[in-house]
């Protein structure tokens, strides 16, 4: 799997999916460090407030809010 780089990263490449990165609950780790591709699980959170643990790949694939799609 490739790694993370300043062209192919998560923030540069799905901005939209970065603004939902929780800001506290990934440590050090942000958007620019990981790749669409990656099975890394990390935390979310949604525009009504709601955060959840989620790989990137399945937010990638569409994967929403886990307490959203439930309304």
């Amino acid at each position: 799997m490739p790694k993370a780089s300043e062209t192919y990263n998560l923030l540069t490449l799905r901005p939209d999916l970065a603004r939902e990165w929780h800001p506290t609950k990934n440590g050090t780790l942000g958007p620019k460090d990981v790749t669409p591709g990656s099975h890394k699980k990390v935390w979310w959170l949604c525009e009504r407030g709601h955060w959840w643990l989620a790989a990137v790949s399945d937010r990638i694939r569409g994967m929403k809010c886990t307490y959203c799609r439930e309304l």
